[in-house]
Order: C-alpha cells, then structure tokens, then sequence
C-alpha cells in the first residue's frame, strides 16, 4: 500500500499558515505515537521473557510421565507467545531502491534511500510552505497509527492470548488429569 505524498490527493492543508497550536497538536501527537511504540515493545519484551522463562522450565519436566501432555500444551503456547511477540517488536520498514516522486524526507526508510543533495531539496522545499509540512507531518502521523494500531499491538494482543490460552489450557489438562 502506497501512501500519498504531499500533493497527491485532497490538498487538506493546502495554503494553511503555520501556527503554534497547530504545531504542537502535531508534535504531541508523534510523541504520544512514540510512547505507544515503546510501550509495546517494553510490552513485547516482558512476554518474550516470561515466555522464554516458562519454555525452559518447561522443557526440564518433559521427562516427566504425569506432566509430559501437559508441558507439551505449555510449551506450545509459549513457542506461538514467543513467535508473536517477536514479530510484533521486529521491524517491518524496508529501504525502497526508487525513492517515490513525493518522498517524504522525515519519513527515515525514505530519507535513507535520496542522497544528501536530494534530501535537502525536499526538506527545503517542504519548509517554504506550511501546508506542504503539515501534509508531510499528517502522512508521517497516519502511517505511524496505522503501523501500530494494524501491526503491532494486533500482535503484541495474539501474543498475550496465546500465552494466557497456553497457560490456562496447561492448568486446566493437569487439574482434570489430577482429577480423575
């Protein structure tokens, strides 16, 4: 899915001057995506580590005869936790080889892929019209929602099922088994 770079599209900022409640609306609004960001791959991590903890324990009971059906439930359910947990924190950005026409420079993957000479034209360019800028900064800010509301905390909440079903499903095989 391609974004649309400044210009393309409804022109929603077009012709707008620059104000300082607007700029903070905006720079608010990134600060509090890089926060979720970094929450959930604080998030992320802590599963990874309980997951990878309850594995290894797990693992040393296989042998045992009453809890081998149920350690293979649990260590079932923390492979899938750990799997999810770890896509959720890796990096889905690539380096494009062609650079989009409306490239945005505060865009990093995109930025990466001009040279320096090309990057300054761009940015100088977005700097002459605030509307140019909001628009860059707005693209930035949906793609960031998107990003984590459709990728990373989708996977980050399978990861906390998987390990909650795994771990409820382990419980509830050794009670009934205790049980009967």
């Amino acid at each position: 899915m391609e974004q649309a770079g400044p210009g393309d599209g409804p022109a929603t900022f077009e012709g707008m001057e620059g104000r300082s409640s607007v700029d903070t609306l905006l720079r608010t609004t990134q600060q509090g995506l890089s926060q979720l960001s970094a929450q959930a791959d604080l998030k992320a991590n802590i599963i990874i580590t309980a997951a990878a903890l309850l594995l290894t324990v797990s693992i040393t009971r296989i042998g045992d005869e009453n809890l081998r059906v149920g350690t293979i439930i649990l260590s079932v359910g923390c492979v899938v936790t750990l799997v999810l947990s770890i896509l959720a924190v890796l990096p889905t950005a690539t380096l494009r080889r062609v650079v989009h026409k409306h490239g945005s420079p505060i865009y990093f993957m995109e930025a990466a892929a001009m040279d320096r000479e090309e990057f300054h034209r761009r940015l100088r360019s977005a700097c002459e019209d605030d509307g140019v800028l909001y628009s860059m900064i707005a693209d930035d800010i949906h793609g960031q929602s998107r990003y984590l509301a459709l990728s990373k905390y989708r996977r980050l909440g399978w990861a906390y099922l998987a390990f909650l079903t795994g771990v409820l499903a382990a419980a509830l095989y050794q009670a009934v088994v205790e049980l009967t």
